[in-house]
């Protein structure tokens, strides 16, 4: 059961890390959400 929900949001952090590739890779939840949520808005 784990593995469904598991592999896409692999997919999602592997997706939304090459978006923030120009920041630092996104280790933690929070620095992928605030990418998702507002992504650029940091500058």
């Amino acid at each position: 059961m784990m593995k469904g929900p598991i592999e896409l949001d692999a997919k999602l952090v592997r997706s939304v890390e090459a978006m923030c590739s120009n920041l630092i890779r996104p280790r933690t939840f929070n620095e992928i959400a605030a990418c998702i949520v507002e992504p650029g808005e940091d500058a």
